[in-house]
């Protein structure tokens, strides 16, 4: 148990199987038998170790890397407009530049300076130590503005953290961002699809506020791009008309040693267990952080992990028993040889940390571990810049990561593992030196990570959906696509996709202005289009009650918990399958109209029984998480909010089909029937672009771009459809989905079932009826013969299809 034969090699000395060194070096081999502590972890949060918190907050504060640089930040600011501040994560860019700022007068009168970050958790968690270490209250001086939830106050708050997409949806209402003197584009390196955005707007509004200023901050080396983007000097020649300038903070790292792997494995959940027991077993005390791509990855690798340390520590308990019978044996008068005292191991205490764990689950992977005990942190890639913890020795990197990855030839977003690019690998082995030295294993070989890793990631712009930051520019008056100032600009064809997808839900018009009032309140609302669309659809529709619902419902995550304490990690909107707790829970609520009636249903419960007193206790016998649950109560009504906003009259589905003689308290069968028949229609109103039909073999197909895919495992149609939960249904011949998870099959997810004349009648420029050619924007097509006999095997539907230009009159 001791040793898993995993075998890492140090660059630089001599490579497993070879004789020879490849390049010479003074060391010698290093495998993992040297010195090393503690370790990394990250999640949706901004947490950073203070070496210096038994000190006064003031001098906390002089002895960050950055207060070495306080007067040339201030003086540099005086003198250029923009400021690219590169400097590692834990030198104090982001806590006390705003503070800076603050004492020298930035924030006087009216002014507010803003400081934006890629993540939620990361601005409120920052807001609270800022104004912890300016003995302030959050939401007074300092504050923090989030999606669904504003902790400031108006004509007080005078640094002011948010994330960027908010400061991307206040330019709505105020696009000259007048209420600031300066913005500070925290974590630009991310690349994060609004950091682009804000990029290429704030250009523009320096042009016409030239008093304003604006400092990027970046943890890598790649300042020069953000300089060049915003530098307005056309005179090469004379700098000292440069608009932007770049200033570096001196680091503080510790050496790091990088290993890779002497084969490739195919296994790097496996593998990477198997590294962190060769640590545990062989190296010194330390805490290790683990990179893999995602939720259901960190769960098989904590079992696996907990297993291999419970047999571990079964064995060493056995063998410690044998030597103490030895002994006594050898001091009762057997002088046999007494062998060598066995190895005694510490105790290894495992956490998850990743966005969706809730937030005081996430701090748990900050604190210190008991005496004698080694903390193993297994984290998605939001550890590599957001975080600094004590004592960071190992870092055990998967070399991958979970992106959302657009296809424009299936017209679709799905999560996709890729390998992580070499910057971040760089970013990630850098975890293990903030403290001490560190040491970093890569769970590829060195070849693999030469050739197969790019040297930096795809901007977030050049790889997801378009439609609601178009949307979004287009609401901001930016008509002219081509000519917006992008760092990266997108490609083609995924912009000509999100306009047709636009123009196809209404938001925009014929000639591509946005549509008013409807695409100005899609726009809006801080929701995905489809979902904008089908909220926006339910005051037609007669049922914005129980849609409101809904749409809140899609935005929270952890929603089913496999433990009756709700302190299970697993899942997203529905936890993954293979728990039956899980599986009982989704059951109770499951309908066979699909998953968004199921939420609807969820959330009456839980509005009926698991608010009060009692509420958790209701939550846990119901295997619900109260915070989702709670979170959902409050996005919703903020959404009730914006639909007041814009006049929309709050009706029942239910109410309206209620029979006025009806003296019962529930709705009869043939009046739920019809309420859950409007409540589908205008799901399919939002969502009539991700529309799929039954094959005969029992997988579907899309409509729009002919996409084999497979109902996800944590749908309830998946079970009713298997006979796993119940006795099988028939599964339904249309349905509408919310989005696509790519892994071994293409799966979709959140699906609810619909008739094809919905279709029809919901989006008539999207589908037509007599048509069989499938034509337009896809260069594939169908022939007139081969959907039909192939797809359905019913005659009556057998001319249903795609229009894929504009329809034929029916």
């Amino acid at each position: 148990m001791a040793g898993s034969g995993m075998v890492f090699w140090k660059p630089g000395t001599i490579a497993p199987g070879s004789l020879v060194d490849r390049v010479p070096s003074s060391s010698s081999s290093t495998s993992l038998a040297s010195d090393g502590r503690d370790a990394v972890a990250g999640g949706s949060i901004a947490a950073v170790y203070n070496p210096n918190s038994r000190l006064a907050i003031a001098e906390q504060r002089s002895r960050l890397p950055i207060a070495a640089v306080r007067s040339n930040i201030l003086h540099m600011l005086e003198q250029y407009q923009v400021l690219i501040v590169v400097g590692e994560t834990g030198s104090g860019k982001t806590t006390q530049i705003p503070q800076y700022l603050h004492e020298a007068g930035w924030t006087a009168g009216d002014r507010v300076v803003a400081c934006t970050q890629p993540r939620r958790v990361a601005a409120t968690s920052v807001a609270t130590r800022t104004a912890e270490e300016m003995g302030e209250t959050v939401g007074d001086l300092v504050g923090y503005s989030i999606r669904f939830d504003d902790v400031t106050t108006p004509g007080k708050t005078k640094i002011k953290f948010m994330t960027d997409g908010l400061l991307l949806r206040e330019m709505m209402a105020t696009p000259l961002l007048n209420q600031y003197s300066v913005i500070m584009l925290d974590e630009a390196h991310e690349r994060t699809i609004a950091t682009e955005l804000l990029l290429g707007l704030l250009r523009k509004v320096l042009r016409k506020r030239p008093e304003m200023r604006v400092i990027v901050s970046s943890a890598t080396l790649d300042a020069e791009a953000f300089r060049s983007h915003f530098n307005l000097n056309t005179d090469a020649s004379d700098p000292s008309k440069d608009t932007a300038a770049i200033l570096t903070v001196p680091g503080r790292t510790f050496p790091v040693d990088v290993q890779y792997l002497s084969q490739p494995t195919p296994d790097y959940i496996k593998a990477a267990v198997d590294a962190v027991m060769n640590i545990h077993t062989e190296e010194p005390a330390g805490d290790v952080l683990v990179f893999l791509t995602g939720q259901d990855e960190i769960e098989r690798a904590i079992t696996l992990l907990n297993d291999r340390v419970d047999a571990l520590l079964v064995d060493a308990a056995a063998a410690k028993r044998r030597y103490q019978q030895q002994q006594q044996q050898h001091h009762h008068g057997d002088r046999g040889r007494l062998a060598a005292p066995p190895a005694s191991y510490m105790n290894m205490r495992v956490l998850p940390l990743h966005g969706a764990l809730p937030f005081q689950e996430q701090l748990a992977a900050f604190e210190a571990p008991p005496r004698g005990t080694r903390k193993v942190v297994i984290s998605t890639n939001v550890a590599e810049a957001s975080v600094t913890i004590d004592g960071i020795a190992y870092v055990v990197d998967s070399c991958h990561v979970k992106l959302m990855v657009y296809r424009p030839d299936a017209g679709h977003e799905s999560l996709m593992i890729v390998p992580i690019s070499r910057a971040s690998a760089q970013q990630r082995a850098g975890r293990a030196g903030r403290t001490r030295p560190g040491k970093a294993l890569r769970l590829c070989t060195e070849s693999d990570y030469c050739t197969l890793l790019p040297e930096r990631s795809v901007p977030e712009i050049q790889r997801v959906e378009l439609a609601p930051v178009l949307l979004q520019l287009k609401a901001l008056g930016i008509d002219n696509l081509l000519h917006f100032d992008f760092l990266s600009p997108p490609v083609t064809e995924t912009v000509a996709r999100a306009l047709e997808l636009l123009f196809a839900l209404g938001a925009l018009e014929s000639n591509g202005r946005l549509a008013i009032p409807l695409g100005i309140r899609m726009a809006e609302l801080p929701i995905p289009v489809m979902q904008a669309k089908m909220l926006l659809a339910s005051a037609e529709l007669g049922c914005s009650e129980e849609i409101v619902t809904i749409a809140a419902m899609l935005q929270v995550q952890n929603l089913f918990s496999s433990s009756a304490s709700n302190r299970d990690a697993s899942g997203s909107d529905f936890a993954a399958s293979g728990n039956a707790v899980v599986d009982a829970a989704r059951s109770r609520f499951g309908v066979t109209e699909g998953d968004h009636l199921t939420l609807l249903n969820v959330y009456l419960a839980y509005s009926q029984h698991g608010v009060g007193q009692h509420g958790d206790k209701w939550c846990g016998r119901m295997n619900l998480n109260p915070r989702a649950m709670q979170r959902a109560v409050q996005i919703r009504h903020q959404l009730m909010r914006y639909l007041t906003k814009f006049g929309v009259a709050i009706e029942s589905a239910f109410g309206k089909h209620r029979s006025r003689n009806s003296q019962s308290r529930n709705p009869s069968d043939d009046e739920a029937t019809a309420a859950a028949q409007t409540i589908r229609r205008c799901i399919a109103a939002g969502y009539f672009a991700n529309a799929a039909r039954l094959k005969p073999d029992g997988s579907y197909r899309s409509l729009r771009y002919d996409l084999d895919l497979a109902i996800h495992p944590s749908s309830v149609l998946y079970y009713q459809v298997t006979q796993k939960l119940h006795r099988p249904l028939p599964p339904p011949k249309y349905v509408v989905f919310h989005e696509i998870v790519q892994t071994t099959r293409t799966f979709m997810r959140d699906i609810t079932a619909i008739e094809p004349e919905w279709l029809l009648e919901l989006a008539p420029h999207f589908y037509q009826k007599p048509a069989m050619q499938a034509v337009g924007p896809s260069s594939s097509s169908v022939e007139p013969g081969s959907v039909s006999a192939s797809l359905l095997g019913e005659t009556w539907m057998d001319n249903f299809a795609v229009s894929r230009k504009k329809p034929r009159a029916l």
